[in-house]
């Protein structure tokens, strides 16, 4: 689809917000494209990006911050690639793991 094109075609996510985002659904797609993040420390969004495993996350928001990010991601490149794959892969299965209990749950 044009969105995964899209994608295709960028090397690195950012999401840099200043409202406590819940797990937006663009970060699971970057992440499952192989794609290092740099997200801040709001919401959700260190638990879908762990900090230095699959992007980093940014505790102040300042130009030197975001500037140490990029470099961390260009000299780590191949090793975020693989594990932004493997975290959204992790993600995906406990939801559904989670989903298939809870409705196992209900009484009907």
């Amino acid at each position: 689809n044009l969105l995964d094109r899209e994608i295709s075609n960028i090397d690195i996510g950012i999401l840099l917000s200043y409202w406590p985002e819940n797990n937006p659904l663009i970060v699971g797609k970057f992440l499952k494209m192989g794609k290092p993040m740099i997200v801040n420390n709001t919401g959700t969004l260190p638990s879908q990006v762990p900090n230095e495993i699959c992007g980093k996350v940014l505790d102040n928001l300042n130009t030197k911050n975001f500037l140490n990010a990029l470099n961390f991601i260009e000299n780590n490149y191949e090793t975020l690639s693989i594990n932004a794959r493997l975290q959204q892969t992790s993600l995906e299965d406990r939801f559904f793991s989670n989903l298939a209990s809870s409705i196992k749950e209900i009484d009907y």
